[in-house]
């Protein structure tokens, strides 16, 4: 049993745990605190390891002895050690031991709260969203429920495509989404390769002397076949541009360009990164730029892959191609770097013709996280047949809120003055466009809906009243 150290509390001295020290009389083990008594049973005064006046003591468990005196033997000092099944002041949370959290009062309705195992924050995944959960209709903070997915899909939660579904607990399943199909002949997302479609790559680029580059069925690079490669020992060998400090002679003016320094890449190819050209800017297209101004050197989108559209010079004298249109676009399908596809290539109608989503309403203002909005009279701003899913009217006042790094889901919450109030919301995610909801919330009279977020993207939160107006307030919650 440690010693503790004399600290006075409230008239309550600390002093060694004895049989007889203790000066707790026949009244130890009511579980009240009487004079004498420095604890009783479970009832510590509201005191823990950390909380012990005057001691150093960092976690634990503090208990209370048969003579009513404090046992601080199960208290710990310094860092915490995740791991040990104690919480400790650095650690949230440790194995079982989780302080006061709990699914409830980390605002869900019930179930069973964890710790990670970096005890570094809780794992929710089997707390309660409702109590409703199952019913088929995503409300709460449900996420979806059975096949009420809110019109939330792979692509809006930053996939490339696949099959969102909901998981028994109301939460996305996301197993089904994918950033690639691997065997549709096309590399993309984490896909090496795919079939023929090497992305450019050849057992030279990878650092081999030679050889072809095949992909396998896993769509990764098979480099079975590529030559035994000496790159790396810095001498240029046939297959090789350039080996650490040997150019083979080369430099920035022989690729092309009017000077700067030329380097060797980990590849053995040539970086021309720190090379420059003289004469950028000047409208004319020189060795070693793909443009300068006007002058595209006969390019245009279709030269670059595209079907159509603009091509552009950026300033750097380098291919801007944003205003060129894929081959597919306007085909009705979503594919390649296309946001939407409708099947045609007009505008004006929600996806544009380059098939980028457009915004057929506007934001009255911006949010942030942690902002609470106040709305009060405000009329107006009503968007002619707007809605959101399969709700109608119209939207008095819409934020858009970007998301910052390291944030995955969005909780807005509305709070109504007035318990006559009936407001709703919706969630955009891309463009103030309808067809773009992610969420709403039309249970309540007030509602309150959680989203998951794509961080660098742009969501529109519309506030839409159905009864008086008295005022309501907007909370914005990030995690």
């Amino acid at each position: 049993m440690a010693l503790l150290a004399l600290v006075l509390l409230g008239g309550l001295v600390l002093g060694p745990s004895c049989a007889s020290g203790s000066g707790a009389g026949d009244t130890c083990g009511n579980g009240d605190l009487d004079p004498g008594e420095q604890c009783d049973g479970d009832n510590l005064g509201g005191l823990t390891c950390e909380t012990l006046p005057g001691l150093s003591f960092t976690g634990g468990v503090l208990v209370c002895d048969s003579h009513c005196a404090m046992d601080t033997s199960g208290c710990t000092s310094g860092p915490g050690v995740c791991g040990d099944g104690v919480k400790d002041a650095s650690e949230l949370c440790d194995g079982d031991d989780l302080g006061s959290q709990s699914c409830e009062s980390l605002g869900f309705v019930g179930g069973d709260l964890s710790c990670l195992v970096g005890c570094d924050g809780y794992d929710d995944s089997r707390c309660s969203l409702s109590e409703t959960c199952g019913n088929g209709l995503r409300d709460g903070l449900e996420e979806c429920d059975q096949s009420d997915l809110a019109g939330t899909t792979c692509q809006l939660l930053g996939y490339l495509g696949g099959d969102l579904d909901c998981q028994a607990n109301c939460r996305f399943d996301e197993s089904g989404c994918h950033d690639g199909i691997c065997g549709n002949g096309v590399a993309e997302g984490p896909e090496e390769c795919d079939g023929l479609d090497l992305a450019q790559q050849t057992c030279v680029t990878l650092g081999y002397s030679g050889g072809p580059l095949a992909c396998s069925a896993g769509c990764t690079f098979d480099e079975t076949l590529c030559g035994s490669s000496t790159c790396g020992d810095d001498v240029e060998d046939p297959g090789e541009e350039c080996d650490g400090p040997d150019l083979a002679g080369a430099d920035c003016v022989s690729q092309g360009f009017a000077g700067g320094a030329l380097a060797c890449l980990a590849s053995c190819t040539f970086d021309t990164s720190g090379c420059t050209s003289a004469t950028c800017g000047d409208d004319v297209a020189d060795p070693g730029e793909e443009c300068d101004g006007p002058d595209l050197a006969g390019a245009d989108c279709v030269s670059q892959g595209f079907a159509g559209g603009t091509l552009a010079c950026l300033a750097s004298c380098t291919f801007d191609t944003s205003g060129c249109t894929s081959a597919t676009c306007g085909d009705g399908n979503l594919d390649g770097n296309e946001q939407c596809d409708d099947g045609n290539t007009n505008g004006g109608d929600g996806c544009s013709a380059t098939c980028t989503w457009e915004s057929t309403c506007g934001s009255d203002a911006t949010t942030n996280c942690g902002s609470n909005e106040y709305m009060n009279g405000v009329y107006g701003n009503d968007v002619s047949g707007y809605s959101c899913s399969s709700l109608g009217g119209n939207a008095e006042r819409i934020y858009a809120l970007t998301i910052p790094t390291g944030i995955t889901s969005v909780t807005a919450s509305l709070s109504c003055d007035d318990f006559e109030d009936d407001f709703d919301l919706m969630i955009m995610g891309g463009a103030c466009n309808p067809t773009l909801c992610v969420a709403s919330g039309t249970t309540g009279s007030c509602d309150s809906v959680t989203f998951g977020v794509t961080e660098g993207m742009t969501y529109y939160i519309a506030v839409e009243e159905f009864s008086a107006w008295q005022g309501v307030s907007l909370s914005i919650s990030c995690n």
